[in-house]
């Protein structure tokens, strides 16, 4: 890869992912903190997780085809599970947060 399709890349990318978790957490620093200090912080914690990822993909792309695909199936639908399993939990929470106020108006 050329180093100005690595940068084209890197600037898309920043773009598009910097407003994600790391928004939340510049917006809770900057209230303490200088704002040069938040945006190298920022810059840097984001360049270093980008760098953890197109090492971990230069990786998998090692591998042969079909236990690559196998392992992403796997991530894949752990990843599904996981987030519906989740949202069960939140439902039950809510009915159960319902009843309780339904019961409390009920009683009073």
């Amino acid at each position: 890869m050329s180093v100005g399709a690595f940068l084209g890349i890197f600037a898309v990318m920043f773009l598009l992912e910097l407003p994600d978790k790391t928004m939340v957490a510049t917006i809770v620093m900057s209230t303490r903190a200088r704002p040069s200090s938040i945006v190298l912080g920022a810059s840097a914690g984001f360049m270093v997780q980008m760098a953890i990822a197109v090492s971990a993909g230069g990786l998998i792309s090692l591998l042969p085809a079909k236990p690559k695909d196998a392992i992403i199936a796997v991530l894949f639908l752990g990843g599904a599970a996981t987030c519906c399993s989740s949202r069960d939990e939140r439902s039950r929470k809510r009915v159960s947060a319902r009843r309780r106020a339904s019961t409390r108006h009920a009683a009073a």
